[in-house]
């Protein structure tokens, strides 16, 4: 199971549960950047990684996301970069991804999404 960075922001602003579960490195990237300070900015990258399994952009990502930036390409779809990378984590390490997002529709076809 991959979180998405919106389901990981709706659990930090509701005081939801967390879950074991992974999540890309982008995902630990949107997170951290929303603090100000960098002890904050620390902090919640530690807590990222001690609450997560991050999976890093290695080869199989880089080789995942080409392929559905070709699709999406070839079908006149967009989706944001960061979007894009964390499909193809999802794709490249056979997770099923869980989003609240809408714009992952673009890769519904190609990435095993489930949006709430």
């Amino acid at each position: 199971m991959l979180l998405d960075t919106s389901v990981i922001v709706e659990m930090m602003r509701y005081r939801r549960p967390y879950q074991y579960a992974a999540v890309s490195s982008i995902t630990v990237v949107e997170i951290v950047r929303a603090f100000k300070t960098e002890s904050e900015m620390v902090e919640s990258m530690n807590f990222m990684r001690r609450m997560f399994y991050v999976y890093e952009i290695d080869d199989e990502v880089i080789l995942s996301y080409s392929k559905l930036y070709q699709a999406l390409k070839e079908s006149k779809q967009k989706i944001a970069d960061a979007d894009l990378i964390i499909a193809a984590t999802s794709l490249a390490k056979n997770e099923v991804l869980y989003t609240k997002d809408h714009d992952f529709e673009a890769v519904e076809k190609l990435v095993n999404v489930k949006i709430e």
